[in-house]
């Protein structure tokens, strides 16, 4: 495979894991917040759980963010050369 078609497919696939990891955490917040919008009791551990979650999975979005960003330089980099 080509250097321009490996970086489209790596970016590609970096952009799908970010895409996944986003719906994950809007969709645990969405859910916290419809709970508490329609006044259901929440259990602080099960808010401070789910809020982990959510975090964590935002850091992964971070990370896969900053791996584009990476890729991105490298391949700027790169035709440079």
């Amino acid at each position: 495979m080509d250097r321009r078609a490996d970086f489209i497919t790596q970016t590609k696939y970096m952009a799908g894991l970010i895409r996944h990891d986003c719906k994950d955490a809007l969709s645990r917040i969405e859910l916290l917040l419809s709970k508490l919008e329609e006044g259901e009791s929440l259990k602080a551990v099960d808010i401070a759980a789910e809020l982990t979650e959510a975090r964590l999975e935002m850091y992964e979005v971070l990370r896969g963010t900053e791996r584009i960003e990476e890729l991105c330089e490298r391949e700027s980099e790169a035709q440079r050369s």
